[in-house]
């Protein structure tokens, strides 16, 4: 049977319900696995999981001042790990994107009020894509320290690396440095011969991350 449109708002609703429900346990386990790991003064532990709180806040609750802190507490106990690194980065990586997009529709004067919130930090975007640059530095030094018994895993996340690292490199409003994002594209390029993303960035065609994080582990 068709359903009529009050229907079809009620299951609508009831899917958003149990979905919001399905993230809060999430969490929920999450702060559990904090806690029994700070009784066992197991920091590495403690730092995952403010990681994936963080990334919740981040992709879930689109609380980015949230995300920024759970990552920050995170990073405090394991600064080492490049997973965590790397997710910091992306969050300024966003964040950056977010301004110029705001200060491009300010000076074209289409700025609308949604656009607006979104450049709600008072960091500029130079800032903020310096921020991030750092953050993948450090992600990639230590991800080549790694241990050569995740070598495969490593590789994976390099190329993710060197690939959203050139892509921010790349943006005008970090100075177009294509010198150096060439040189990331070919670091990439030689973690996966097949990636289309590389072979077109070492081709000098520009080209986008998608906006993502990983759960640590």
């Amino acid at each position: 049977l068709l359903k009529s449109p009050g229907e079809k708002g009620e299951a609508v609703s009831e899917a958003v319900s149990d979905a919001t429900d399905a993230v809060k346990l999430a969490e929920t386990f999450f702060w559990k696995a904090h806690d029994s790991a700070a009784l066992e003064h197991d920091t590495t532990s403690m730092a995952l999981a403010l990681g994936n709180i963080a990334t919740i806040h981040k992709l879930v609750f689109t609380d980015m001042s949230a995300a920024e802190n759970f990552y920050k507490r995170a990073i405090k106990y394991d600064p080492r790990h490049p997973v965590l690194r790397r997710n910091f980065a992306r969050l300024y990586h966003d964040l950056f994107e977010e301004k110029v997009q705001v200060v491009t529709a300010l000076t074209r004067g289409k700025a609308t009020a949604q656009v607006k919130q979104q450049g709600r930090t008072d960091r500029t975007a130079v800032q903020l894509g310096a921020i991030a640059e750092a953050e993948y530095r450090a992600a990639l030094e230590l991800c080549g320290a790694s241990n050569s018994t995740i070598e495969k895993k490593g590789q994976a996340l390099k190329l993710d690396l060197c690939l959203n690292l050139a892509a921010l490199l790349s943006h005008d409003a970090m100075g177009k440095r294509l010198s150096e994002a060439r040189m990331l594209y070919k670091a990439a390029l030689d973690c996966d011969e097949s990636n289309l993303e590389a072979a077109l960035g070492c081709g000098d065609r520009k080209s986008t991350r998608l906006n993502s994080s990983h759960l640590c582990n």
